[in-house]
């Protein structure tokens, strides 16, 4: 890899999540989101669940980036 090149490699366990796939870019994993999921996935955040979820430990806080 070099200069501003950055390289995904999709996780091979992504095949069970219809609603989007996980890869690695430069080490760190990601879980890209379907558009077709997108209003699950913000109704989901702006709901109590979330946070709910967060706090029993049956979700993994995380992290936005586009």
């Amino acid at each position: 890899m070099t200069g501003s090149h950055v390289m995904n490699k999709k996780n091979s366990s992504s095949f069970r999540d219809p609603s989007g796939y996980l890869f690695y870019r430069n080490g760190t994993l990601y879980r890209n989101v379907d558009t077709s999921y997108r209003d699950h996935y913000e109704k989901l955040i702006r709901s109590d669940l979330y946070d709910s979820l967060v706090k029993k430990n049956l979700l993994i806080r995380h992290k936005e980036v586009d």
